[in-house]
Order: structure tokens, then C-alpha cells, then sequence
């Protein structure tokens, strides 16, 4: 587990690979996106900020393993950051395996369980609220995320909306003790890869992908205002010039703030997976590169690991020099075939 951070063009990267016999997990592709505001509770008590009812329909990856898995998939993560240009970092990510070679000191406070060998979970949030109050958010959210994430007994995405609410009652939490951080919040993409099944929960404008054979897919829904704008020019009702350079593209609709939560995505099943994939979370210091440019230098650096990936992808992006870049963070986590013990 780690938290990003580093000087401004630094980068730094940890790297797990717990290489395990895994088994197969039956699973569908389903995402959905919940409006939690029609069910919300009283956000003054911070509890249970989200009634979506995410099992209706899921099914239990660890209840459809097969029991003659005839290929065995290793799983492997690394992570990355870069300050960019900016003068301090607002970005914190974290991951878990069974490798535990991702610890860190602050890991003894959370006191977290252990994983299965065929599992990882990883949180990432791009704070805001200036300098103390976005590196805060962040750090907060996704360690709270994580806490509730593997304390919870749901199932996948039951699971994930928990470890949601945590890190936003953590927030709020913080909040009402000290108001001077008030207005500080952060955006949050928590996803758990168990066997060849990824599921997420997102809110803001952090992206989930997926590299597969060359293509890049993002995954997750983007709560900036920027599909708004999009669906403005599609409808003629601004230019695509004017759209693209819109000042509110970066503007969220959606943020993890202490308060009600009013956008959440959630895979309601699993995605399925398969040996080769890439999956990367990333906070969205990565628009500087685009797509295609990610998705090549992913198809480079595939067969070298994830810690590989997660470099060259800081690298590219200090390397373009961008005035006013971003703080960027990227986890990669890879699926690659292993042959049976």
C-alpha cells in the first residue's frame, strides 16, 4: 500500500506481484451509474450516504470459481506519480495484495485484513480545497475506502458502495472537527480485481481503462462537465471548436465532499477479464497524453509489468512539459498467464 506524492517531476513506483494459482471467476459486463440523491438519508448523520441496492442481480464471483481452471492467471500492480507543475501533490492512491509488498508504515494504523492471492483492491482520489485541504481529502478518502472496502461482508459492489460511504463520512467526519477544512473534497475510483472479474465505483472525473490487444476503453463514467459539453455540440447547439475549448470541461458535477453523494458509477457485475489485459486507474493529469498515445505506450511496455507501464506513462506525460500539468497518479494493474504450481 502507498500513498503518492514526491517533488515536482518526480515519480515513484511500487510494485507487487503476488503469483498465485488462480481460479475462474463466471461474470458479465454490466456497468450502471445510481442516483443514491432519490434514496439518500439524512446527511446530517453521514451514515449510509448511499441506498443503491447493488446486489439486485449481481452475482457472487467467488461462487462461481470452477473447479478445473485449466489456466492460471498472476496478477500483478505498480503505481506511479508525478507532481507535474504544480506546487504541491493532491493525489493519493493506494493498493492491496497478498504480496504485502505494497506496505507502508501508516499500515499498522489501519490495521487492515489480509487479501486472497488472488486479489487486489485500489483506491485513487485527486483532491481539491487548496494545498492542505486537497491533499487531505484524498488521503483520507482512500484510506477510509480501502478500511471499509475489506471490513465489509457484502458482496462485490455491496462492498464498494461501503467502502464509498466510508470515505465520505471520513470526510465529513474531518470536516465537523475542523472547519477549517471546509469545502475540501476529492474525487475517488476504488477497483477490485478478484480472478478474471474487475469491478469499480467511481465518483468524479478520475478514469478507470482497460487495455485489451491494443485498444484502449475507458470504463467508468466521466462526471465533469465535459460530456455535458459534448452533448451541447452534438446537438448543434455549440461549436466544436467552442466545445473543446470550453473553460467548464474540467468543472465536476460529482465529487466525494462530506455530503450527500448525488452521482455514483458502480459496476453492478463483474467485468470479465482475460490474460494480456491492462487495467489503469488514473487521475486526470493523464488527458495531457492522448488515448491513442496511452494505449501504445501500454502496447510497449505490456510484456516488462506494470511497474514498466506506470513509468512510462509519468514519463511521457513530465516529458511533454505541459505548462500547467496536473498532478498525475496511474496504478497498472496486469493479468498475465503463469503456469500452474
Amino acid at each position: 500500500m502507498t500513498a503518492a506524492g514526491g517533488a515536482p517531476g518526480e515519480w515513484r513506483t511500487v510494485t507487487c506481484d503476488p503469483a498465485r494459482d488462480q481460479r475462474d471467476a463466471a461474470s458479465h459486463k454490466n456497468n450502471v451509474t445510481c442516483d443514491p440523491a432519490r434514496d439518500q438519508r439524512d446527511a446530517a448523520s453521514h451514515k449510509n450516504g448511499v441506498t443503491c441496492d447493488p446486489a439486485r442481480g449481481e452475482r457472487d464471483a467467488a461462487s462461481h470459481h470452477q473447479e478445473d481452471f485449466a489456466l492460471s492467471i498472476t496478477l500483478a500492480s505498480a503505481m506511479a506519480a508525478t507532481q507535474g507543475a504544480r506546487r504541491y501533490q493532491e493525489d493519493s492512491a493506494l493498493f492491496w495484495d497478498a504480496a504485502r509488498s505494497c506496505e507502508t508504515l501508516r499500515d499498522a494504523d489501519l490495521k487492515l485484513p489480509e487479501v486472497a492471492a488472488n486479489e487486489i483492491v485500489a483506491v485513487l482520489g485527486d483532491g481539491m480545497g487548496g494545498h492542505v485541504g486537497g491533499a487531505t481529502a484524498s488521503r483520507l478518502a482512500t484510506e477510509a475506502f480501502l478500511a471499509g472496502f475489506l471490513a465489509s461482508t457484502h458482496k462485490t459492489s455491496g462492498r464498494l458502495l461501503e467502502g464509498l460511504d466510508a470515505a465520505n463520512l471520513a470526510l465529513a467526519d474531518k470536516i465537523a472537527a475542523r472547519p477549517m477544512f471546509s469545502g475540501m473534497g476529492t474525487t475517488l475510483i476504488g477497483a477490485f480485481v478478484q480472478d478474471t472479474a474487475l469491478s469499480w465505483v467511481s465518483v468524479g472525473d478520475s478514469l478507470l481503462y482497460l487495455w485489451r490487444r491494443g485498444e484502449l476503453a475507458r470504463l467508468n463514467e466521466d462526471h465533469s462537465m465535459a460530456p455535458e459539453i459534448d452533448k451541447l455540440v452534438a446537438s448543434g447547439k455549440m461549436s466544436p471548436e467552442d466545445g473543446a475549448n470550453d473553460p467548464r470541461r474540467h468543472y465536476l458535477r460529482a465529487a466525494v465532499t462530506g455530503d450527500a453523494l448525488e452521482l455514483i458509477d458502480v459496476s453492478m457485475k463483474p467485468l470479465d477479464l482475460a490474460a494480456g489485459d491492462v487495467v489503469l486507474l488514473a487521475s486526470d493529469g493523464i488527458h495531457t497524453l492522448e488515448e491513442s498515445a496511452i494505449a501504445a505506450i501500454v502496447s510497449a511496455h505490456t510484456a516488462k509489468g506494470p511497474a514498466s507501464i506506470a513509468d512510462a506513462l509519468v514519463r511521457a506525460i513530465d516529458d511533454a512539459g505541459a505548462r500547467h500539468q496536473d498532478n498525475t497518479t496511474v496504478i497498472a494493474i496486469t493479468l498475465s498467464d503463469a503456469a500452474p504450481q
